[in-house]
């Protein structure tokens, strides 16, 4: 008895049609759904949140889209744990005070201003992130370290 083979377009397309179709018809369920459901409020403090979930499983494609220019180079060696972290201030930015910031590009008034602590893989640090609304999401501008230098003595 000899076996029986379908033409190779035929189980291309059986296969392509298989999975599209029921994408397609998904994806129109998904469209009215969305459309009833409220999107999640953004904030800087849960754009923080997902950053460091992104950072600490070392997907920088999530953590690229948190970034509000998501073409700024960004490399990261290895996945950062935060072990802990607290905001320790929180302050909208006035103009004088974005201003006063020397930050490339320049922050503007209305940016968010998140000073926190974190423990990073056991180390403690203080950072200071800066957030700016785009299309009703906060994504985060800009960060450093907050680098408090230590005043030594010169010996008399």
């Amino acid at each position: 008895m000899k076996k029986k083979y379908l033409p190779a377009f035929f189980l291309v397309l059986g296969w392509v049609g298989m999975v599209f179709y029921p994408a397609c018809n998904n994806a129109e369920t998904q469209n009215t759904t969305n459309q009833e459901t409220t999107q999640p409020i953004s904030t800087p403090d849960s754009t923080l949140a997902m950053y460091y979930q992104a950072i600490s499983e070392y997907n920088l494609g999530r953590a690229k889209s948190l970034l509000y220019d998501p073409y700024t180079d960004y490399h990261l060696p290895r996945p950062l744990v935060i072990n802990t972290y607290r905001i320790t201030n929180r302050k909208t930015l006035a103009a004088h005070e974005a201003a006063a910031i020397e930050f490339i590009p320049p922050l503007q008034a209305g940016d968010v201003e998140l000073a926190v602590n974190e423990v990073r893989n056991g180390q403690a640090q203080d950072y200071r992130y800066w957030f700016r609304q785009k299309d009703s999401l906060w994504l985060l501008y800009g960060w450093m370290v907050n680098y408090k230098p230590e005043e030594i003595e010169d010996d008399p």
